[in-house]
Order: structure tokens, then C-alpha cells, then sequence
């Protein structure tokens, strides 16, 4: 049994229209489709921004920490060299 996720569009007849390649022998074969509305709009995940906000300080500079992070680890590589 083999699950594919193939996004495609309805044509203005309400018809949908299916192009799939697979590795099965010819013959026979069950087809179970599932079809949904895609939003556009929205992302298939919900979003993160600001949501670390609130587990550290108002003064906490991320980018500066990462930065330093980065520098260290950077010396680390330029010592193994």
C-alpha cells in the first residue's frame, strides 16, 4: 500500500483531474481519495513569533547570545584545524 499527498486544482467544470506515476505492476488498484479545501491564508502550523518572549528578561538580547554562541564555536572549529 503505498499514501500519497498530492495537492491539485478543481477545474471551473468541478472536475478533478489526477496525473500520478507509481512503481506498481499494472493490474487492478484500490483508490481512496480524501479531498479539502487548502487555506491560502493561513500556515499549516501556527505561528512562534514572540511566543519565547515571556521566558526571559525584557533587557535579554537573543541575537547578541547567539552571536556569542556562534563565536565560540568558531574558535572551537579554528582549534581543531
Amino acid at each position: 500500500m503505498k499514501t500519497m499527498i498530492v495537492e491539485t486544482d478543481v477545474q471551473a467544470n468541478g472536475r478533478v483531474h489526477l496525473d500520478i506515476e507509481t512503481d506498481l505492476p499494472p493490474g487492478k488498484v484500490e483508490l481512496v481519495v480524501v479531498m479539502q479545501p487548502i487555506e491560502a491564508t493561513s500556515p499549516p502550523y501556527p505561528s512562534l513569533e514572540g511566543s519565547w518572549q515571556s521566558l526571559f528578561p525584557e533587557d535579554f538580547d537573543l541575537d547578541a547570545v547567539l552571536r556569542e554562541v556562534r563565536h565560540s564555536w568558531e574558535a572551537e572549529w579554528q582549534d581543531v584545524e
